[in-house]
């Protein structure tokens, strides 16, 4: 059959069964079997021209019409020109707007199979010789072989989903089209399971389905904490910050709450997080057991575990003023004259 647009892209071959076998380029007539992959499926063509189906007949290749002769037969043609009265009357239907600009292709045969992975499929391009990775999405392929320099065959991991499929080389990555995991129906019994040689009974196909369970676990979480002034002096305030992160595979910023532990003997304090981050102001009375270890505990939520971060907060002496005063200023000689020191300090009288 012809696809409802002008023919000017790729040929797939499909055998009486209407499995896809092979995949012809109208400008070369090069032939690149597919593995007998379910048809029909769209490749990507150079100038976006969209793909023309036709029929294999007796006339094409050798009888018997089915696919693993079909496929023996495409096995002898591999990678080589395909002419004869069936390509002519091809040629002919689809008319001179066939030929592309260039001999340019790619696609993946078959583009869709089972969410369990195992399916085995042509990947259809160029440059694959030095071919080092296939990865369907995220997932590497559970195997795969470069077959030649435009050729891949790769068996797909499992997924969920639309995934685009990409190979890697030495030269870099590139996306050469997507693959589809799809849920195979599955045959539970066939009601009744015998019936007249002559048919004609009714027979009820069942389904069955299958189950599973997903846990999820909650994601690991980081906190790191810092202060700010850091140093300080005795008296003088200093905010605490507490900043709390998803590991991936995690993803989103933790909610709930962080306590502050500030490692000079007072109360921890508490407070809730905002789009991961928590802060909380103390003042230190005493120099005694600078530098204080500073401590953040993220408490963790529902999807989240909980994490701990550390710090130090470290204090200094607390700058004086000393002013000296003398009375009676001036004074005579033989006199008595009193001499007064005044330390002070902005956080207090020293001692």
């Amino acid at each position: 059959m012809l696809t409802p647009e002008r023919p000017c892209g790729l040929a797939l071959v499909t055998d009486r069964d209407g499995n896809c076998i092979a995949v012809i380029d109208p400008l070369s007539h090069r032939v690149v079997p597919t593995l007998s992959a379910p048809a029909p499926h769209m490749a990507r063509c150079d100038a976006g021209g969209p793909v023309v189906c036709t029929v294999v007949d007796g006339t094409d290749l050798a009888a018997p019409r089915d696919s693993a002769a079909l496929l023996g037969a495409l096995s002898a043609l591999r990678n080589t020109s395909v002419h004869g009265a069936s390509w002519r009357r091809f040629a002919a239907a689809a008319g001179p707007g066939l030929m592309a600009a260039r001999n340019q292709f790619s696609g993946v045969f078959p583009d869709q199979g089972s969410t369990s992975g195992g399916t085995l499929v042509t990947i259809i391009g160029r440059s694959f010789t030095h071919a080092t990775a296939v990865a369907f999405g995220l997932r590497p392929a559970a195997s795969f072989t470069v077959l030649d320099d435009e050729t891949i065959v790769a068996v797909t991991p499992s997924g969920q989903g639309a995934v685009p499929i990409t190979v890697t080389t030495p030269g870099g990555s590139a996306r050469v089209g997507y693959f589809f995991y799809i849920t195979w129906p599955s045959l539970g019994a066939i009601v009744p399971a015998s019936g007249p040689i002559g048919g004609g009974n009714t027979v009820v196909f069942i389904s069955s389905s299958g189950s599973d369970t997903q846990t999820v676990g909650k994601a690991a979480t980081t906190t790191a904490v810092f202060s700010s002034p850091d140093p300080t002096v005795v008296g003088q305030p200093t905010t605490l910050t507490a900043s709390v992160a998803s590991v991936v595979p995690g993803a989103a910023a933790p909610t709930g709450t962080v306590t502050f532990s500030f490692g000079d003997g007072t109360p921890s304090t508490t407070t809730t997080l905002s789009d991961g981050i928590a802060t909380v102001t103390h003042t230190y009375t005493t120099r005694s057991g600078s530098p204080f270890p500073v401590t953040a505990t993220y408490n963790g939520d529902a999807n989240f575990a909980a994490s701990t971060g550390n710090d130090t907060q470290t204090l200094t002496k607390n700058a004086t003023t000393t002013t000296v005063t003398s009375t009676p200023d001036p004074s005579v000689s033989g006199g008595t004259v009193t001499v007064q020191a005044t330390v002070s300090s902005a956080s207090g009288a020293p001692n």
